[in-house]
């Protein structure tokens, strides 16, 4: 029986442009250093998820000033988490209804997310949508596809007990199933994927018809 879902949080619950984080970078760093950074640096983030248990300050700031060749400090790093902070994110429409939904039948509901919590806490209160989650799980205690990140999300629960949904087929999908997580593949833009194994869903209302 399932009890806990388990909810990706960027491109599943909410969408966002992050221009403001463009603009501070642009803001501190020279025009090369910034072009050079904005477009590289989601590929460096990939890559730390893949190589470090969790975010952390300072180690991040390392790995990036190495990576790209520019100084990038503590300080930037603090700085980026609190712009973020105030994301102009929105909500589907279908979004609050699905959580009013399971919330109504008392499953209960987390987010796992894999940046800092202080940014992706103050987003999902500043939108209106934080009141419906137990727990949130950030990349600051683990970052996805760590498995301790799953574990972490399920709680008390066993992993049969638990639905993960999300946007990444490896993150969000592959890896929480290995561990014995239904995981459903949000594709409301209907992305071509490797179909084995994968059930995708185009809309979050999907989830109220089987369950």
């Amino acid at each position: 029986m399932v009890k806990r879902f388990i909810f990706d949080l960027d491109g599943t619950l909410l969408h966002c442009n992050f221009e403001k984080e463009r603009q501070y970078f642009r803001s501190v760093l020279n025009e090369n250093d910034a072009e050079k950074f904005i477009n590289s640096f989601l590929n460096c983030l990939y890559e730390y998820e893949d190589t470090h248990e969790k975010y952390d300050v300072s180690v991040l700031s390392k790995f990036l000033t190495d990576k790209l060749d520019i100084n990038i400090t503590d300080e930037m790093i603090e700085k980026w988490i609190e712009i973020n902070t105030q994301c102009n994110d929105y909500l589907l429409d279908e979004t609050i209804e699905v959580l009013e939904y399971l919330k109504n039948k008392n499953y209960s509901l987390v987010v796992l997310t894999n940046w800092f919590y202080k940014t992706q806490a103050s987003r999902l209160n500043n939108i209106g949508i934080l009141k419906y989650f137990d727990e949130v799980f950030a990349g600051d205690t683990y970052v996805k596809p760590n498995d301790k990140s799953y574990l972490n999300a399920i709680g008390e629960y066993e992993p049969e007990e638990c639905v993960m949904i999300g946007d990444n087929i490896i993150k969000d999908v592959l890896t929480p199933s290995k561990l014995g997580i239904t995981a459903f593949y949000y594709n409301p833009n209907n992305k071509e994927y490797d179909k084995d194994n994968i059930i995708a869903i185009d809309s979050l209302n999907r989830i109220k018809e089987m369950y």
